[in-house]
């Protein structure tokens, strides 16, 4: 055998990796994904819970600020009712 038969790891290039160090890499790949979705769990509960709070609270501000009172909060009902009615329906897609 001559010597230029036997290529060894360098001379092959870069783009060899040891089975080892592949599972490594796949490891620690699949680790930062979980890790992640771990970080994204916990921030949207505790988004979720401070949204929930202040819904629970009786929040009933507008975006300015101020708040409704229960005669506007009947009307902006009765609108809604009124525009998913059949009639209103029937009328939008006519």
């Amino acid at each position: 055998m001559h010597s230029t038969d036997m290529l060894t790891v360098e001379e092959k290039g870069s783009s060899y990796t040891s089975p080892r160090r592949r599972n490594l890499i796949i490891a620690l790949i699949v680790l930062g994904l979980l890790v992640f979705a771990a970080i994204g769990i916990v921030a949207g509960y505790f988004i979720g819970r401070n949204s929930a709070k202040g819904c629970e609270d009786g929040d009933t501000k507008t975006t300015n600020g101020g708040k409704l009172s229960q005669k506007q909060l009947d009307e902006i009902y009765k609108d809604a009712v009124e525009m998913v009615s059949t009639k209103e329906l029937r009328s939008s897609l006519a």
